[in-house]
């Protein structure tokens, strides 16, 4: 059985020790009475050793080497621009041509001639209605309906002595000359074809691919130096014997 093995049981011995010391140091002395054992505390200090481990300082990793592509040039010859057919646009052919043009259009322009109207005065009838009016009766102001008489008026009224009268001023058409382009042949679209164009270049060919190459690189470990507890200090109890009090 190990040191460490026997920790806990010294410990529970060493507190019921402490617990039996500290009631018979509070408990009355009995006289008379007669001491079976004794005992006495044997402290033992920690104890320590040095010991010397291997440990890892960096792990185990890779490393990635890119390595670029092996390339060459060579020179090729290529289309750089193939054969088409395109569509174009043919303007149509004129000559000079002139021509009589109407400048200004005929036209009726109407001439208006006003009425000729004249004032003229009568006498009329107007006839008579009802009418209200205030009178003082009895000392009253008293509102009275009354019937009003007939009366002559005198108004003025337009005559027309000669009725108003449109009439029209015919404007010939008004021509000139100018000069225009006669299309002798129209406008049109043909197809032409055009040859493939081609070019002796340099280009790049890739002899060997890139890629990439994983190292791997192991652990490093060191060697270190350290202290360690054995063992942790402890209090025993120790039986002694003592001439006239314990054997």
């Amino acid at each position: 059985m190990t040191d460490r093995s026997l920790l806990p049981f010294r410990r529970s011995v060493a507190c019921v020790f402490g617990c039996a010391l500290a009631l018979t140091s509070t408990a009355p002395s009995l006289a008379g009475g007669k001491a079976l054992s004794c005992y006495q505390a044997e402290h033992r200090p920690a104890q320590y050793k040095t010991v010397t481990k291997r440990v890892q300082v960096s792990p185990a990793r890779q490393s990635i080497e890119h390595i670029p592509a092996v390339t060459k040039t060579v020179w090729q010859t290529v289309v750089t621009q193939p054969a088409r057919k395109e569509w174009r646009y043919v303007d149509a052919v004129t000559r000079p041509v002139r021509k009589k043009v109407l400048i200004r259009p005929a036209e009726r322009v109407p001439q208006h001639m006003p009425a000729v109207v004249r004032t003229v005065h009568e006498t009329i009838t107007v006839p008579g209605g009802i009418g209200w009016e205030w009178r003082v009766i009895g000392g009253k102001r008293t509102l009275c309906k009354i019937k009003l008489p007939p009366r002559q008026k005198t108004v003025a009224r337009q005559v027309t002595v000669r009725p108003a009268t449109v009439s029209y001023k015919v404007i010939p058409a008004q021509y000139g000359t100018e000069w225009t382009q006669e299309i002798i042949q129209p406008a049109r679209t043909e197809e032409v074809f055009i040859p493939a164009v081609r070019e002796r270049v340099a280009q790049t060919v890739v002899v060997k691919p890139a890629r990439e190459r994983v190292h791997t690189i192991p652990a490093e470990y060191a060697t270190v130096t350290e202290t360690v507890q054995v063992r942790e200090a402890s209090t025993q109890w120790k039986t002694v014997a003592l001439r006239g009090h314990c054997r």
